[in-house]
């Protein structure tokens, strides 16, 4: 099978001879004869109608088989707009009226969204999203209707299809057997795949190999792009593996194995990384389009570029030569171009139009945010997004079309989790470790003046305006603050205890005065890490430190020239590898536990051997009391609700910002309790 993919060879797929672009009658009867084969597991024609299809007939038989009409009445289908499939009937055919009108009692993606119009000779007309599923539902009636004859035996209906809309049905369909061969390859053995490639300087792990193997497949075959300008592309994928697992390395095997060029647009944070790894792992050449890039950018394999920069000064030069070099375009953190009307989403949207494929990169699933998808999606050329967002919506919004959206996904998106394919990967054990403030007096003057200060609101959180809100969030963090600073002494104890015997530590706050503090303390430190390599001092990774420096203290502490990192939860919660350390404390807590995942995940990466203690300091009666009740309340009613596989999916998958309101909002009430 793996060979049957690898030999598919490249360009548009070519129509078969027998199929001309104006020649309706053959194209229809050959599209309707494909339905024993793509529908219904090659049942026969009366079989495959379904009980609405099998009342339609049994209607139009009734009322209309024997009447004298000489001629057959014509229903055309073509494609309008380049987004939409058309039917046009006859207005006697009222049965396929009621039909094409009807709704379900909940919407679903069956339903065929879209009003029917009246045209002046009379006839109906309706537009319906172009997606194969439609066409499918359309297509069983439309065989039933094939059969039904007048007295004369004459034919009471004649079927016509265009030529764009046979060559696309054709296309749909070839396009979702090629996805049907591929889904397997993520599921061969370990030792069914070769991770010592030529191409790359160093050896994959298997999930790897399958990851490239299973991109290079679904994204092989290239189609004429419905833009009128004869362009062609191929669709894309979602790759959402687990934090950890090594995407960036999955998407270079993937270029370097084809030779493909590329753009690659991520956070800034991120752009070095990216151009370390790659440099790494392939002999692919990188480049960083930022206000200094070299006047040669385009002879470059891979060009980095940040979300910042595109915001800034648009996608140009790299909309020209990602469309001259047909490059494939890659968006990393894809679910920060989500929302269509952001200025980022519309730059990555139009690169993304122009690309050979796309491959949108995330950490975090999306199955349950149906809008947001349809852009991300839409990146990615897979042609039920080319509806609209509000019908993608409307065929996608409900529970039932949730289920279909995520059986759907499964074909193009790779989705592992770290425990299903590193079966050796090093745990991270999440403790706790209780400390008394240094500066109790002052907290606990200042919890009382936020109480105080709430009484006088005189009403319930959910009454709060959003100015007092406001005020309410910055007192909150006020107590955060005190409360990391209270905690800083006792801090100081633990490290030095840890890095006695033989670690190296990683710090996490939000605020630096406390960070900078213990940075301060060790400056001066010296020691011994386990592997026995000599540490001097300590380092911080904060919102101030630029990219290079960011890179040049990474290095340094994997090199276990550092003793302690002190990271702020916001700058370094992602674009950071620190396998060296396996020791983690949280001198305050993230606002959400997204954000404490992705604090996690930069020490279990690939390359860390040892599992991993994550310690959050705590301290009684403070807010840190109630935010950690508050946060693992709703992680448990998250694991009485789901599978325990998913439990990770969907607390990483609730939006960080609505996940912060609800936690805000729980640790409001949780004060005016107690006022």
């Amino acid at each position: 099978m793996l060979a049957r993919l690898r030999e598919r060879g490249h360009g548009n797929p070519k129509p078969r001879k027998d199929i001309l672009p104006g020649d309706h009658t053959l194209s229809t009867e050959i599209l309707l004869s494909m339905m024993n084969s793509t529908v219904g597991g090659g049942l026969g024609a009366a079989n495959i109608l379904t009980p609405m299809s099998n009342h339609l007939v049994s209607t139009i038989s009734a009322n209309q088989v024997g009447k004298d009409a000489p001629s057959a009445s014509t229903i055309t289908i073509d494609i309008e707009r380049g987004n939409r499939m058309v039917i046009k009937w006859p207005s006697e055919a009222t049965a396929l009226t009621d039909f094409l009108s009807q709704k379900n009692e909940t919407a679903s993606s069956d339903d065929l969204i879209g009003p029917i119009q009246t045209l002046n000779d009379g006839a109906n007309k309706k537009l319906i999203p172009l997606y194969v599923k439609s066409a499918e539902k359309i297509n069983k009636i439309l065989k039933g209707l094939k059969t039904l004859v007048h007295a004369d035996g004459k034919p009471l209906y004649s079927i016509k299809m265009s030529g764009d809309y046979t060559r696309w049905y054709m296309a749909a369909i070839k396009s979702r057997g090629i996805l049907m061969d591929a889904s397997s390859i993520l599921t061969l053995d370990d030792d069914k795949v070769e991770v010592n490639l030529p191409f790359l300087k160093h050896p994959l792990y298997p999930w790897q190999s399958k990851a490239y193997l299973f991109m290079n497949a679904i994204t092989e075959e290239e189609k004429v792009l419905p833009d009128g300008e004869g362009r062609t592309g191929a669709e894309g994928l979602i790759l959402a593996d687990d934090t950890g697992l090594g995407k960036t390395i999955e998407v270079a095997a993937h270029l370097a194995s084809k030779g493909y060029k590329a753009v690659v647009a991520c956070p800034k944070s991120l752009v070095y990384l990216w151009k370390r790894k790659i440099e790494n792992f392939t002999h692919l050449s990188v480049a960083v389009c930022d206000a200094n890039y070299p006047s040669n950018i385009d002879t470059f394999d891979v060009i980095l570029v940040s979300y910042s920069y595109l915001k800034r000064f648009g996608p140009w030069p790299l909309a020209e030569i990602v469309q001259n070099q047909r490059r494939v375009f890659v968006t990393d953190e894809g679910h920060m171009v989500r929302n269509p009307d952001a200025v980022r989403s519309a730059m990555s949207m139009m690169l993304a139009n122009l690309a050979r494929h796309t491959i949108v990169v995330t950490a975090t699933p999306l199955v349950n945010r149906v809008g947001e998808l349809h852009s991300l999606l839409k990146m990615c050329r897979r042609g039920w997004t080319e509806a609209s967002q509000k019908d993608f919506i409307e065929m996608y919004g409900s529970e039932e079309g949730q289920k279909e959206m995520a059986k759907e996904l499964k074909k193009f998106m790779i989705r592992r989790l770290t425990h299903e394919v590193w079966k050796d990967a090093p745990k991270g054990e999440v403790g706790e470790a209780w400390i008394k403030l240094t500066n109790r007096s002052s907290y606990d003057a200042a919890e009382a003046d936020f109480i105080n200060w709430l009484q006088r609101q005189g009403v319930d959180e959910e009454r709060l305006g959003a100015a007092e809100r406001g005020r309410a969030l910055v007192k909150l963090n006020y107590l955060r603050q005190l409360s990391a600073h209270g905690k800083v002494a006792e801090a100081v104890s633990l490290i030095d205890q840890t890095m006695s015997a033989g670690e190296q530590v990683v710090m996490f706050s939000a605020y630096n005065d406390p960070i900078l503090h213990l940075v301060k303390h060790f400056a001066g430190k010296t020691g011994v890490n386990h592997k026995g390599q000599q540490w001097s001092g300590a380092e911080m990774i904060t919102g101030e430190v630029n990219d290079k420096n960011r890179l040049r203290i990474v290095d340094g502490f994997q090199d276990g020239k550092i003793g302690l990192l002190c990271i702020g939860v916001k700058a370094g919660g992602m674009g950071i590898d620190l396998p060296a350390a396996c020791y983690a404390y949280f001198l305050d807590l993230p606002w959400t536990p997204a954000d404490f995942t992705q604090a996690t995940g930069r020490l279990l990466r690939l390359g860390q051997t040892r599992n991993c203690q994550f310690i959050k300091l705590l301290a009684h009666n403070t807010i840190d009391q109630r935010m950690e009740e508050i946060i693992q309340g709703k992680a448990d009613i998250f694991a009485r609700t789901i599978d325990d596989a998913d439990f990770k999916n969907r607390v990483t998958a609730m939006d960080s910002t609505k996940m912060h309101s609800t936690i805000v909002s729980s640790l409001i009430s949780s004060y005016m309790n107690a006022a």
